[in-house]
């Protein structure tokens, strides 16, 4: 008996044609499409959370530095002005003096507190950032221990706040914030937090000068992170409780007690 031999349709049967690969690939990139999102927003919420668990451990370091110094709180002061002399000044809510970036990392056994994982290499690298004189940018405002509050409001300010000197003060004056700050007069906007998560941050390196040419830039010159789309960010007070605001309940704040409207903001 002759065997029939398979004909070439058999053969063929079990291929795709470029039809069904095509059709295939468009559902796929369908279904990343619909996924991605969702994954991008569930990572933003998780590092929201860590940026909370930092700022719990950050007013931790704030009660034990207190309990060692008659109820005090870290000082806002920074490199050029020794000891305990005050002078508002010179003194900006995102920064802590050489000793004091130092304390917080021998009482909490690392500097990982201080900032939000977020906001990326500048300030979470070996070196940090570190400006000569005056101390390290930190990745959070610290509102507590600054002098002469209220700082008088000057535009784009839309209020004036009060800094908490001890930890026996009213417990619901408000002592860390998330990083939303803008400088007025630099191309220098932090918003660690959009809806999926960093939009904005500073265009260049520490020690490089401001240049027009960049090619980096993120928005204009006193760009807010409220222009720029922030969703708000975490706030912690002094009796260590830490909640979300939203920005449409942010106002923005003087974050520096000199340089007037060329100096740093804040919202929280």
């Amino acid at each position: 008996m002759i065997e029939s031999s398979p004909s070439v349709y058999s053969k063929a049967r079990g291929a795709f044609t470029l039809i069904e690969l095509l059709v295939v690939i468009g559902i796929l990139a369908v279904l990343a499409g619909l996924l991605l999102p969702a994954l991008t927003r569930a990572r933003e919420k998780g590092r929201r959370s860590v940026c909370r668990s930092n700022q719990r451990q950050f007013v931790l370091g704030l009660h034990l530095y207190a309990n060692d110094n008659r109820g005090t709180l870290v000082l806002g002061n920074h490199e050029n002005i020794p000891g305990r002399s005050r002078n508002p000044g010179i003194e900006n809510t995102p920064m802590l003096s050489e000793s004091n970036h130092t304390l917080f990392k021998q009482m909490l056994g690392n500097d990982r507190v201080l900032v939000c994982p977020n906001l990326g290499r500048r300030f979470t690298s070996s070196n940090g950032w570190n400006e000569t004189g005056y101390g390290w940018v930190i990745g959070y405002h610290y509102l507590g221990g600054r002098a002469g509050t209220p700082w008088k409001s000057v535009a784009p300010a839309e209020g004036e706040w009060i800094s908490p000197q001890t930890v026996n003060e009213t417990t619901n004056l408000l002592v860390v914030a998330e990083l939303n700050a803008w400088c007025t007069s630099t191309d220098e906007t932090f918003a660690p937090h959009g809806k999926t998560g960093l939009i904005a941050q500073s265009d260049r390196e520490p020690s490089q000068p401001v240049s027009s040419t960049s090619s980096l830039r993120y928005g204009r010159f006193g760009q807010s992170p409220r222009e720029l789309g922030t969703a708000g960010g975490n706030e912690a007070l002094l009796d260590g409780s830490v909640s979300w605001v939203p920005v449409e309940r942010m106002k923005a704040y003087r974050g520096s007690g000199g340089f007037g409207s060329d100096g740093c903001f804040g919202l929280w």
